[in-house]
């Protein structure tokens, strides 16, 4: 439901009884994630923001226009920095970097890091078993052992039977197919569709439409910034005609979550975010 508080903000909140969620307006306020969030959160900064050290493990990040993951930061940390940003020194093993538009990636970072810089470098000392991905096209092949990070910039597909905790970003489209195990974490850019039966703990961050279609299993985070589609829970409430005007959201960005399968409705809102691409500031985070 949507509460409002005494500075004019407005929030939506699940009354899911095992979920916290909740979205703070106006989207043009840069939030900071508090220290000790618990385990497991999927943080979404479009313009900035910093997560705190001592951020529990497994936190995903997606800082799209800087922002920075503070020392100390628990192993199995994804980051994706589309305009720039560090990875400190010290930052644990099994980190997985996206740096689109420079970056470096500092000494002494951890083994196994997976580093697909395209207009920066990957500094000396860099631990072994770095895997630097195909950047136009490629396909990773049924039988790929657990843990692989897929990069395909121009499309490309993850055949079926790729083991579990794949990473996969298509930033030019791409599918990612059904049946491909659980914990698939998608960025589709441009477009692209998650087919339906991709298995529970999707993350979509579909930038410029895209669609997540029906069925798809729980725990789906929705975030779609262009194309002006407003992704709404009917379950919850959420009508379109009680987001947005009020506090100068044109876009109404909906995080669900929910203890069964969700069903994701679309609403177009009056007008898109584009206009406000340099200017908006979020910070959301779902706490189980």
């Amino acid at each position: 439901m949507l509460q409002n508080d005494t500075n004019g903000f407005t929030k939506f909140v699940s009354l899911s009884s095992n979920i916290k969620s909740c979205i703070t307006f106006p989207a043009f306020v840069a939030e900071e994630v508090e220290e000790e969030v618990a385990e497991n959160v999927n943080v979404l900064s479009l313009c900035g923001g910093v997560v705190d050290e001592e951020v529990a493990g497994n936190v995903y990040v997606l800082s799209l226009c800087g922002g920075g993951v503070e020392e100390g930061v628990a192993e199995n940390v994804n980051v994706l920095s589309l305009c720039g940003g560090v990875v400190e020194e010290g930052v644990a093993e099994n980190v997985n970097i996206l740096s689109l538009c420079g970056g470096v990636v500092e000494e002494e970072v951890a083994e196994n890091v997976n580093v697909l810089s395209l207009c920066g470098v990957v500094e000396e000392g860099v631990a072994e078993n770095v895997n630097v991905l195909s950047l136009c096209g490629g396909v990773v092949e049924e039988g790929v052992a657990e843990n692989v990070n897929v990069l395909s910039l121009c499309g490309g597909v993850v055949e079926e039977g790729v083991a579990e905790n794949v990473n996969v970003l298509s930033l030019c489209g791409g599918v990612v197919e059904e049946e491909v195990a659980e914990n698939v974490n998608v960025l589709s850019l441009c477009g692209g569709v998650v087919e339906e039966g991709v298995a529970e703990n999707v993350n979509v961050l579909s930038l410029c439409g895209g669609v997540v279609e029906e069925e798809v299993a729980e725990n789906v985070f929705v975030l779609s910034l262009w194309a002006g589609v407003a992704k709404t829970a009917k379950e919850f409430g959420a009508e379109k005609e009680n987001v947005g005007d009020d506090d100068g959201v044109n876009c109404f960005i909906a995080l669900i979550k929910s203890g069964g399968a969700v069903k994701v409705e679309e609403e177009v809102a009056e007008n898109n975010l584009s206009s406000y691409a340099g200017a908006a500031k979020t910070a959301i985070g779902a706490l189980l």
